[in-house]
C-alpha cells in the first residue's frame, strides 16, 4: 500500500512538472522574440561526463558555433581533435579518433 505522504509527493512533482513545461515554451518565445535578430554565436564550454562503471569523471572542454540557418559545431580542445558538426541533413562525429558520419535524412537504424 502507497502511504499518503508519497502520493503527495508525486502529485507535487507532476503538478511541478506541468506548471514547469507552461513556463518553459512562455520562456521561449521570450528569449525567441528577443535574440530574432542574431545570426550566430559561439561559446566556450566544459562538459563532466561521468562513466558509471570505472568509476571515473572526464573533463572536456571547447567551444561551440551556431548560426542562425541551424548549423551547429562543437569542437574540443581536450580532447583536441574532436568534434561534432550538423548541418540539419547529416552530423559527423569524431570521438577518440573514430569518425561517424550519419544523416538526418533517413533513419540510421533501417
Amino acid at each position: 500500500m502507497i502511504d499518503r505522504n508519497k502520493i503527495l509527493l508525486i502529485s507535487f512533482l507532476l503538478i511541478c512538472s506541468v506548471i514547469s513545461c507552461a513556463q518553459t515554451d512562455e520562456l521561449l518565445e521570450v528569449i525567441k522574440k528577443n535574440n530574432s535578430d542574431i545570426k550566430s554565436l559561439s561559446a566556450k564550454f566544459s562538459e563532466l561526463q561521468y562513466k558509471k562503471s570505472s568509476q571515473i569523471t572526464d573533463e572536456m572542454e571547447g567551444k561551440i558555433y551556431y548560426d542562425a540557418i541551424g548549423r551547429l559545431s562543437i569542437i574540443y580542445s581536450d580532447p583536441k581533435g574532436d568534434y561534432v558538426i550538423i548541418d540539419g541533413t547529416y552530423f559527423i562525429t569524431k570521438r577518440n579518433g573514430k569518425r561517424q558520419h550519419h544523416s538526418t535524412a533517413k533513419p540510421s537504424f533501417t
